[in-house]
C-alpha cells in the first residue's frame, strides 16, 4: 500500500513539521510507504496530476483545510484511490460535516487504518471547479477575500472579518434557474450547499445530505440577531428552525445570475468576480475514509 500526502503549509497559519515527523517514526515502526507533495499556491494543480501518475498512491490524504481537500478530490474524481482528511485549515468544514476528527493524529490513524469509507457527491461549478462543501457569494465570499489578505490566520481572524462582514452586508438580487425552473430572491449571501454543516457545526443546508445525489441553494435573506442566535443553537440542536430568513432549495443543476457582479469562494478559496455561473451535481464522486457508525 503507497500512501500520498499532499501538506498546505500554511493551512490554519499551523506548523506542519511535528506531523510530518510523527508520520515519518509512525512509518518507519510500521513500515508505511508514503511520499510527501507540499502545495506551493503555484502550479499545483498541474505538479500534483504528474506526481499522482508519476507515484500512483492507493490512497491520498489532503493536510490542510477545505481549499486543499478540493484540490486533491478534483483530480481523484470518479477514481478508485481513497482520499482522507488530515484537518489543518481554519474551518475544516468537510471534516466537521463526516465527523472527522480535529486532532490530526486521530485523523491520521483513522486515514491509514479507515473503519469506513462513503462515496460521496460533488458540485461541478462551470465545468472548471469542483465543490464538496460550500460554493457561495455574498458576506461570506467577501469575508473570505479579507481574511486571504490578512497575514494572520486561524479561527479569531475569521471571526474579526465575519463581524466586519456582518456590519457591512449589502442586498443583492438572484435570478436562478433550478432544473428548468426559474425563480428570483434578494438576500445578502447565495450558497451552493453539498454538505449541512459549516465548519463551526452550525446548520446552513437543512434540505440536503453530502450522498443524496443533489444540490441545494441556499439564501439567506435576512440576518437578524434572533436567526444568529438560531442558527448557533443549531450546534447543539440540529432541528432547531430558522423560519423564513433562510430559502433552502433542492435540485441536480442549476443557473445563478446577478443582479451586480460578485466575489464567488468555492469551498474556502477565493474564485473572483462573477456576475453568473453555472452548477450540477456529480452523485458518488469521490470516496473518503469516515469513522464507523
Amino acid at each position: 500500500m503507497k500512501y500520498l500526502f499532499v501538506v498546505n503549509p500554511v493551512a490554519g497559519g499551523r506548523d506542519k513539521s511535528g506531523f510530518l515527523s510523527v508520520l515519518d517514526e509512525k512509518s518507519r515502526k510500521e513500515g508505511i510507504a508514503y511520499s510527501v507533495f507540499k502545495t506551493q499556491g503555484d502550479g499545483d494543480e498541474e505538479q500534483l496530476r504528474q506526481k499522482l501518475s508519476d507515484y500512483q498512491p492507493e490512497q491520498v490524504a489532503a493536510v490542510g483545510g477545505d481549499g486543499t481537500v478540493q484540490l486533491v478530490a478534483k483530480l481523484l474524481e470518479d477514481e478508485d484511490t481513497l482520499l482522507g482528511i488530515i484537518p489543518f485549515g481554519s474551518a475544516n468544514g468537510l471534516a466537521t460535516e463526516l465527523e472527522i476528527p480535529k486532532e490530526e493524529m486521530a485523523s491520521l490513524e483513522l486515514f491509514l487504518h479507515p473503519p469506513a469509507t462513503r462515496l460521496i457527491d460533488m458540485i461541478k461549478i462551470n465545468d472548471a471547479y469542483c465543490c464538496l462543501h460550500f460554493a457561495d457569494i455574498g458576506m461570506n465570499a467577501d469575508l473570505i477575500r479579507d481574511f486571504e489578505q490578512d497575514r494572520e490566520r486561524g479561527i479569531f481572524t475569521y471571526a474579526k472579518y465575519f463581524l466586519k462582514r456582518l456590519e457591512q452586508r449589502e442586498e443583492q438580487q438572484f435570478s436562478i434557474v433550478l432544473d428548468g425552473q426559474e425563480m428570483n430572491y434578494t438576500g445578502f449571501m447565495l450558497a451552493l450547499a453539498n454538505a449541512r454543516l459549516l465548519g463551526t457545526g452550525i446548520v446552513l443546508n437543512r434540505c440536503g445530505d453530502i450522498a443524496d445525489g443533489r444540490l441545494e441553494v441556499v439564501i439567506i435573506q435576512e440576518v437578524r440577531l434572533g436567526d444568529l442566535l438560531k442558527a448557533g443553537w443549531s450546534v447543539v440542536d440540529p432541528e432547531v428552525e430558522y423560519g423564513d430568513a433562510i430559502v433552502c432549495l433542492s435540485g441536480r443543476q442549476a443557473v445563478i445570475r446577478l443582479s451586480e457582479p460578485a466575489h464567488l469562494q468555492i469551498d474556502g478559496e477565493l474564485i473572483g468576480r462573477v456576475s453568473e455561473f453555472r452548477a450540477r451535481i456529480l452523485p458518488k464522486a469521490i470516496r473518503v475514509a469516515v469513522p464507523q457508525h
